[in-house]
C-alpha cells in the first residue's frame, strides 16, 4: 500500500503544480480605425444601428467552420446610420473582452465590421454608454417597416 501511496504522490504533485502555474492571458489587440472616434468608425464599418438583443445563440459547427465568433446574436433595428435592410439582423461577437457581451432585452449602439458584422473591437457599445457616439452621429433614420 505504501508503494502505491508513494507512486500516486509522485505523479500527483508535479500535476497539481502545473495547474497552479499562472498562465498568460491572451489579452486582444484592436486596430484603431482613422482617429478611433464615432465618425471614423462609422465610416470603416458595413452598419451602423441601434437594436435590441433579441436572441443570443452559439455559432453552430458549420457557422464556426466558415470563419464565424463564437456567437451570433439576433437583434431588432430601431434606429440606423448605414448598412441596415431589414429590421431585424444578425451580428456576431466573441463576448470576451475585445467584444460586447450582449443580453436578451439590452440595447446597443453597434459598429458591425465585415461582411458578417462583427462587433468584436468595433467600438459597440450599450446604449445608456454611448451618448457621445449618439451626439456625434446625429439622429440616425428610423427603420420604416411595412
Amino acid at each position: 500500500m505504501g508503494t502505491l501511496v508513494r507512486r500516486f504522490i509522485l505523479a500527483g504533485v508535479p500535476g497539481l503544480a502545473l495547474a497552479l502555474i499562472p498562465w498568460p492571458a491572451r489579452a486582444c489587440t484592436c486596430e484603431i480605425y482613422g482617429d478611433g472616434g464615432p465618425r471614423s468608425r462609422m465610416h470603416h464599418a458595413t452598419a451602423v444601428f441601434v437594436g435590441e438583443v433579441l436572441e443570443v445563440r452559439e455559432a453552430t459547427k458549420s457557422e464556426r467552420g466558415e470563419y464565424s465568433n463564437a456567437f451570433i446574436v439576433r437583434m431588432r433595428v430601431e434606429r440606423y446610420w448605414k448598412g441596415i435592410k431589414s429590421s431585424e439582423i444578425n451580428v456576431e461577437t466573441d463576448m470576451t473582452g475585445c467584444g460586447p457581451y450582449f443580453r436578451i432585452a439590452e440595447k446597443f449602439l453597434v459598429y458591425g465590421m465585415g461582411k458578417r458584422l462583427d462587433t468584436g473591437c468595433s467600438g459597440t457599445r450599450k446604449l445608456e454608454d454611448a451618448e457621445k457616439d449618439l451626439e456625434a452621429l446625429g439622429p440616425g433614420k428610423v427603420f420604416k417597416r411595412k
